[in-house]
């Protein structure tokens, strides 16, 4: 609150977890003895016991869960349903996070606030967070909100920097492509720039002149080369590849590094393929962990060695959590072995030998997952079709390149039900990096100048062709 209502606060960026009607912060205090991380441990064990009581689960079964996970006694979970122990639960809850009744007695005097959580711009409430900034009592003239649950940490805050530069907030937005972020306030607010270049009237003009982009490339201001790099990949295309390789490699700014990537991950060339070897050892974190995710989505087995290496060894566990997901999505079975070979030279160790553990028991956990549960139930006509539909609709999110062909071949079968089929052609649609996609839109042609194809089936893999073709519109939120 104290900095919310800094009168030199310009700019406010909110990058948590959010509601309609709150913003949940950073959580509890780290516990400082033993008897702290019992008592938080025990507050854990009682809110998932009420949890499972609210989804109708197994309260017996949610316990012998956790006291075999943990290790914990029952005794940890009494209190859970009494009503003094649940009041004081949610008294503490409440305490960790910025609820509107709060926010309503705030001044805030950040001109632009940008949240980056989920909700907290749910206009279609009332109160909720977005609104309740904005026509306070503070000096907030734009605000930037979601109106759903999103993706974060995936780059929010690209080209941010421009406004330092005088560009408008609307304009700034119309960079991001997202269908869940909107603006409320005044889309024409602005700052003064900071430096010679403005960008608060002419914004557009300058974006297709290549000339003054070209001029731009060579700015000290990293804000103004990453604009450049982006606008003149969307006037040269192809031509501009050989050139968006040698910026990743020269230039000292993460942020236009990764847009430079970002420009070759939508040519989706044999360039980008082979710039991931490089970007993957880069010194920002954010770039090693997108550029895991994107070997992931290629499929391509040229990545397992490297993606086992940072899997095991990146400092970041953000980036080894790609590089695990992106393993599992190429082939569970050729990752294991990876991972082995690249522990073969740590030494002997109880550390080495838990890496060793953790490896089988979540490759063999992910193979079993996709060839007995996913794979299995989407081919199988024995199967409940809403479990059939539920696997097929995983693969949106679980691009393993592996169930490619199953899909294939159960969407191209006449005799299917239509709801799977249109659930899979649908599903192919999130494959835009996969190195199958050629295949996949063969498979869509022919469903498309096929006569029988039912008039349903046809639109969905028409869009999902389109798709493939065309690519994602953003490459880091595919």
């Amino acid at each position: 609150r104290r900095e919310l209502e800094d009168e030199n606060l310009d700019l406010a960026v909110f990058h948590t977890h959010g509601a309609p009607t709150k913003q949940y912060l950073v959580g509890f205090d780290p516990a400082e003895s033993i008897s702290q991380n019992i008592k938080s441990i025990k507050l854990f064990l009682r809110s998932k016991l009420r949890t499972a009581k609210r989804h109708k689960k197994s309260l017996h079964k949610t316990k012998q869960d956790y006291m075999q996970r943990y290790g914990v006694p029952q005794s940890w979970f009494d209190g859970a349903f009494s009503d003094s122990v649940k009041q004081q639960d949610s008294l503490l809850y409440a305490s960790q996070d910025m609820h509107i009744s709060e926010i309503e007695t705030m001044r805030p005097q950040a001109k632009i606030i940008y949240f980056d959580e989920c909700f907290n711009g749910a206009f279609i409430n009332a109160p909720y967070v977005a609104g309740s900034y904005l026509f306070g009592n503070g000096r907030t003239v734009a605000a930037i909100g979601n109106t759903v649950n999103v993706l974060q940490d995936v780059w929010a805050t690209q080209f941010l920097g421009l406004l330092n530069h005088g560009l408008r907030v609307g304009q700034w937005l119309r960079l991001q492509q997202s269908l869940e972020r909107h603006l409320f306030g005044d889309p024409t607010f602005h700052f003064q720039s900071a430096g010679h270049i403005s960008l608060a009237h002419n914004f557009n003009k300058q974006m297709q002149d290549e000339t003054i982009l070209k001029k731009w490339l060579k700015k000290d201001e990293a804000d103004l080369r990453s604009i450049a790099v982006l606008s003149l990949y969307q006037l040269l295309g192809t031509d501009f590849e050989k050139k968006l390789v040698k910026i990743y490699r020269t230039d000292d700014s993460f942020n236009v590094r990764l847009q430079a990537l970002k420009c070759l991950a939508d040519l989706r060339s044999a360039a980008f393929e082979a710039i991931l070897f490089e970007a993957a050892k880069d010194p920002a974190e954010m770039i090693r962990r997108i550029s895991a995710a994107w070997m992931g989505d290629t499929g391509r087995d040229k990545y397992l060695s490297l993606l086992s290496k940072m899997y095991i060894f990146d400092l970041s566990d953000r980036v080894r959590f790609n590089a695990d997901k992106a393993l599992e999505k190429i082939d569970p079975v050729k990752a294991e072995k990876a991972c082995v070979k690249a522990l073969a030279h740590m030494p002997e160790s109880n550390y080495r030998n838990q890496i060793m553990e953790r490896i089988h028991r979540s490759f063999k956990r992910d193979e079993k997952w996709l060839k007995d549960d996913l794979l299995k139930k989407i081919s199988s006509f024995s199967d409940p079709l809403k479990k059939r539909i539920g696997a097929a609709r995983s693969l949106r999110n679980y691009r393993f390149q592996a169930a490619v062909p199953v899909m294939l071949d159960v969407l191209l079968k006449k005799n299917e039900v239509l709801t799977l089929r249109l659930t899979l052609a649908e599903a192919l649609g999130w494959y835009g990096l996969n190195f199958r996609r050629k295949q996949i839109i063969a498979s869509c042609n022919k469903l498309i100048v096929n006569s029988d194809t039912p008039a349903e089936l046809r639109s969905t893999v028409l869009r999902t062709r389109n798709r493939l073709v065309y690519g994602p519109n953003d490459p880091v939120t595919p």
